[in-house]
């Protein structure tokens, strides 16, 4: 029997590929970077427009919403997102989610840390 591998283990996670864009955005390159993966919260929208993605897209909270068969709690999930990402930028000191810069966010991963220039908290 051959071995299974889950596809989610074949691909690079999301926050090593945003560093590999930015390093290419560092060099010049003209892109735009709408990250995708595992998020599911404003909390991570912050943090990804804060380490330098243009936008965010986001699924799984989205068909958990629509599979209620309920437009209005797609309409109040959106909303909600909205409050948070308002919310968590204003907490930090910054008028606009385009104020937001990596000195705006902690990690708990020292190699994250490291490869961003980013504060590990538990320094």
């Amino acid at each position: 029997m051959s071995p299974i591998v889950a596809l989610k283990d074949l691909g690079y996670p999301t926050i090593v590929c945003l560093k590999k864009i930015m390093k290419l955005k560092e060099k010049g390159v003209k892109t735009s970077l709408i990250l995708s993966g595992r998020l599911y919260n404003g909390g991570h929208i912050v943090k990804a427009l804060a380490l330098g993605a243009d936008a965010v897209s986001m699924g799984r909270p989205f068909i958990v919403a629509v599979q209620t068969a309920c437009a209005d709690c797609i309409v109040n999930f959106v909303e909600a997102l909205k409050v948070e990402v308002q919310m968590l930028t204003s907490a930090l000191d910054k008028y606009s989610i385009k104020n937001l810069s990596k000195e705006n966010v902690g990690v708990l991963d020292p190699e994250i840390a490291r490869s961003f220039g980013i504060e590990y908290v538990y320094e």
